[in-house]
């Protein structure tokens, strides 16, 4: 079974007797115990706190440690989290722990616990587990204008609020959530991507206030993609207009976005359509989209090089053909995968490429 964390070269192996007796100091005190025992957050007797500690010590241990805080045996570039400070890193809930123990954390070495490795059980049992070592107050339940997503995509449009320190309000913004926890936040305006952002999706405190309230995103920010759009957005094609949105749709775990593209001049001159997906890697969840625009008479616009950009990688397609990847900013890949006529340009957001992210790129990725 796979484990949390790697042990690094340079630290010693585990001797068989450590992983029995970390076990038994962890499920040692009894059912009751006070605040920071995890054998106190797991109903059902000893058996049921041994089972889950197990997994803990398999799993768990090597980086975030014995008692939680986080000093594992696993060298690591920075530290794990300590559970017993209380907190985690997208969200205080017990949802969004079980999210992040099923999907891992992008850009972290915490990796996904997929159904092959954990049952769903098992990562609610260790979540609680893991939930007991901090203080009392870490969880807390979310409200009843949070909104989950659970088992496929959700569409929300709202009021925004600025991302930051010299941005403004949207007045009419668009939120893409994943049941991974990634969420694609839009200006629908311009059907502009502002920012990838990863927790709980979006408390609606509109509902409160017929609309008048904005859309309160829960996620912390992983991409400000806003200065980097006009770096890269305008080079998806041969030739571009002004986007006004037509509408959403969920397809499956895809999420299309549809917009007409528009000259002041002329007026209608094609349409475009985003395609979003997050595909389950080996590093954790990797958001992308990949983007079609079609003239008005039919034809697809092809795909100019990226200028500025960065050749990362190459590698043939399916179909024989050489795709380049090009790195057109930090964490952010761009592929143009031929498609009949024209082209499909990919963006994959990933702190690195690798060859596991060639399968992403395919044609049949953006249908």
């Amino acid at each position: 079974m796979r484990v949390a964390c790697a042990r690094s070269p340079t630290q010693p192996l585990m001797t068989l007797s450590t992983p029995a007796l970390l076990l038994a100091a962890l499920v040692a005190a009894p059912i009751g115990a006070p605040p920071g025992d995890p054998a106190a957050a797991l109903a059902g007797g000893t058996a049921l706190a041994a089972d889950t500690g197990a997994l803990y010590v398999e799993h768990c241990a090597k980086c975030h440690g014995e008692k939680g805080d986080g000093k594992g045996w696993t060298e690591l570039d920075r530290p794990a989290r300590s559970f017993q400070d209380g907190g985690f890193s997208y969200g205080n809930t017990r949802g969004a722990l079980v999210r992040s123990i099923r999907h891992g954390i992008p850009g972290t070495p915490m990796p996904a616990f997929p159904d092959e490795v954990l049952t769903a059980a098992q990562r609610d049992a260790l979540a609680d587990f893991v939930i007991a070592f901090g203080p009392p107050g870490t969880v807390v339940e979310p409200g009843e204008s949070v909104l989950h997503v659970v088992d496929r995509p959700v569409v929300v449009r709202g009021m925004l609020p600025p991302l930051g320190e010299g941005d403004v309000k949207v007045q009419r913004g668009l939120l893409v959530g994943f049941p991974t926890g990634t969420t694609f936040e839009y200006r629908v305006d311009d059907v502009q991507l502002r920012a990838l952002r990863q927790g709980e999706f979006v408390d609606r405190r509109d509902w409160g206030d017929r609309g008048g309230l904005e859309l309160r995103p829960l996620g912390q920010v992983l991409r400000d993609l806003r200065a980097s759009n006009a770096a890269y957005d305008a080079q998806t094609a041969a030739w571009d207009g002004r986007r006004a949105l037509r509408g959403t749709e969920v397809v499956g775990a895809s999420v299309i976005v549809r917009y007409d593209l528009l000259d002041p001049r002329v007026g209608l001159i094609g349409r475009g359509e985003e395609r979003l997906r997050v595909v389950e890697t080996p590093v954790g969840p990797v958001p992308t989209r990949a983007l079609r625009h079609v003239q008005v008479d039919g034809s697809t616009a092809a795909a100019q090089p990226q200028a500025g950009a960065r050749l990362e990688a190459a590698f043939r397609g399916p179909s024989g053909a050489a795709l380049h990847v090009h790195r057109v900013d930090a964490g952010i890949f761009r592929v143009a995968v031929p498609d009949g006529a024209g082209h499909v340009v990919h963006l994959v957001y990933a702190e690195r490429w690798t060859p596991a992210l060639e399968a992403l790129v395919t044609p049949e990725a953006a249908r």
